[in-house]
């Protein structure tokens, strides 16, 4: 039961607001009031946690509705995927060249693709392209039409040759003699080391680069020494460090480029009987690039011979295919710039000359080459050997034919048969 004190102040009536006693009943009010909502407040907080996590599984879950469980049944629906896609459309077996080490040129005659692994597309009439007119696609190059082929057999010179013996120098009477041919390249650009080389007796066989100044004159002053002419056509080396020239042929580039630039090469002079390469290391093994050489020098009647920078060059091989006049080379004279190793490549040559009947060096206008070689041209003719143009050395590996070889002839008439078989500057 409620003491008496309670009961009166049960029956108290309340304080006057702003009365002393009514502000001393607000704090003691207060102060109860947050003794009491402590418990509360927690209990808020902890009701406030509970809802979010129940939120974050309901987006859990939403997020995970689409999607299998478990590692295994993700796996599976990929597996799915992988057994609902068309397979791949095979790819064309690449084409390399033999070198192993750039591609093939890609031709317009691709490999086919299966028509059952392409989509159906409209019907479309294709022409089939031969290879020997198919060429390479470059990007960003304007596609044009291949060059004009030459007729495939030779059009005589009206006095029955061709111009590889239409302009040789006149062979020499062997007479059962060794014969050597002696070959000074990369003629031209030193214009006083080349006139040196062609006032050495005759005769020798001059090969005279495309890009040097002045060749008619070059060349006109060695034909009146009686001496033969190439050209000697820059080709790229193996070697990035080394720049055959401009114009240089190149492993990779299109056929018509080859051809333009080749036939820039041998409209530069006349009065040639064929061509060497300049470098090349790399461009002789290239089978596709080579086959463009030797189809334009069958059809020009002219005589290659092969400089054999490498051993891995197809000139030779490429040469035989096409029927085009061809040698190559025995001896580098002047890999080592001094007079003693030119002496002793040259004992070489002798060597093999005496053994075979017949040996072919190259070499360069050296000033140690060029030294050596005014004095051994004599002692070489003492001990019986004969110095021959390179031509009757070619000559001699073919069938036996009645041949009138020229005088020198006269500048504009270039060592190539046009369609009415007469020469023509290119």
């Amino acid at each position: 039961m409620p003491s008496s004190l309670d009961r009166r102040a049960m029956k108290r009536p309340p304080p006057v607001p702003g009365s002393a006693e009514w502000r001393a009943a607000l704090r003691g009010g207060q102060n109860q009031g947050h003794k009491r909502s402590l418990p509360i407040r927690l209990r808020w907080i902890l009701l406030g946690l509970v809802v979010v996590a129940a939120a974050g599984g309901i987006v859990v879950a939403i997020d995970r509705s689409g999607e299998p469980g478990t590692d295994e049944e993700i796996a599976a629906e990929r597996a799915e995927e992988m057994v609902s896609m068309p397979p791949p459309v095979p790819l064309p077996p690449a084409r390399w060249p033999q070198i192993g080490q750039e591609p093939e040129p890609q031709t317009a005659a691709a490999a086919p693709v299966p028509a059952a692994a392409l989509p159906a597309t409209p019907q479309t009439t294709s022409v089939a392209i031969p290879p020997a007119q198919a060429t390479a696609v470059i990007p960003g190059k304007p596609s044009t039409p291949p060059p004009p082929m030459l007729p495939a057999r030779i059009l005589p010179l009206p006095d029955g040759s061709q111009p590889w013996q239409r302009y040789a120098v006149a062979p020499r009477d062997l007479s059962g003699r060794p014969a050597i041919a002696i070959v000074i390249d990369d003629m031209g650009l030193d214009r006083r080391r080349s006139a040196r080389a062609a006032a050495l007796p005759a005769p020798l066989t001059l090969s005279f680069l495309p890009y040097a100044e002045d060749l008619p004159e070059q060349t006109r002053n060695a034909r009146a020494h009686g001496h033969e002419l190439l050209v000697h056509i820059p080709m790229e080396p193996l070697s990035r460090h080394f720049d055959a020239g401009p114009g240089t042929l190149k492993v990779g580039l299109s056929t018509d480029d080859l051809a333009e630039r080749f036939r820039h090469d041998l409209s530069q002079f006349d009065s040639y009987v064929g061509i060497n390469n300049h470098m090349g290391s790399r461009f002789t093994a290239y089978a596709p690039g080579m086959s463009v050489i030797m189809a334009e020098l069958r059809d020009r009647g002219l005589l290659w011979l092969d400089s054999r920078t490498i051993a891995n060059s197809v000139g030779m091989a490429e040469a035989r295919q096409y029927g085009v006049p061809s040698i190559e080379r025995d001896v580098f004279l002047d890999d080592v710039m001094t007079e003693a190793a030119v002496r002793k490549q040259l004992a070489t040559l002798k060597a093999i000359a005496l053994k075979t009947g017949r040996a072919v060096a190259i070499g360069h206008p050296h000033d140690q080459t060029l030294n050596v070689l005014t004095s051994w041209l004599g002692e070489a003719a003492q001990e019986g050997f004969v110095m021959v143009p390179l031509s009757q050395l070619v000559r001699a590996q073919m069938p036996a034919e009645p041949v009138t070889p020229s005088a020198p002839a006269a500048a504009g008439i270039a060592s190539g048969p046009t369609e009415e078989g007469a020469a023509a500057p290119n």
